[in-house]
């Protein structure tokens, strides 16, 4: 019997000169019935059976960027008192945050909102009694020994809510998926 084994990345496929019985055969030895009734409807025109292979494997790999929200958020009797002194705000948080951040950060709005504020009272409609304004600001650094002081920065600076901070790997994330698959082949 000729084989060729071709392996993709979702997929091992075989050719084979004997056909639907040499799967099922192998899917026999594998002990599931449903998986091999499977396997022969995998089978196409050319005469390649596809299996699919997947596995799990943990490779651990030091962050390389930090991602920080925070957050302005102001309140006024109205609206445009509670924009205006948020704007005011924001701004001087946006430029402590590029200081502190340093050149290589990417520093940007990312959600702003103007709430009404409601008191509710039982048989009555709401009455707004202000307004809130929120405004988030996302940094993207790769210094990390700097996120401290970001953030110490931002709150300094009028921010005074941090909405999260997550650490990712930007640079070597295709090295550690490779590593992944060679530790589980």
């Amino acid at each position: 019997m000729k084989e060729r084994m071709v392996m993709n990345r979702n997929f091992i496929t075989t050719r084979t000169t004997k056909s639907i019985a040499t799967a099922i055969a192998l899917v026999a030895l594998l002990g599931t019935q449903a998986f091999a009734t499977d396997a022969a409807n995998q089978i196409d025109s050319r005469g390649l059976t596809k299996v699919m292979v997947t596995g799990d494997a943990i490779v651990q790999a030091q962050p390389d960027t930090a991602i920080l929200t925070v957050s302005v958020v102001t309140q006024g009797r109205n609206a445009l008192t509670a924009q205006q002194d948020n704007a005011n705000k924001s701004d001087a948080v946006v430029r402590a945050l590029k200081s502190a951040a340093g050149a290589g950060a990417e520093v940007k709005t990312s959600g702003y909102s103007l709430q009404p504020q409601r008191i509710y009272k039982e048989g009555q409609p709401p009455t707004i009694t202000g307004y809130e304004a929120r405004n988030s600001v996302t940094v993207t650094m790769s210094d990390l020994t700097k996120v401290g002081a970001v953030i110490d920065a931002a709150a300094q600076a009028g921010a005074n809510d941090v909405a999260g901070i997550s650490f990712t790997l930007r640079k070597g994330s295709t090295g550690a998926r490779s590593g992944a698959r060679r530790r589980h082949p």
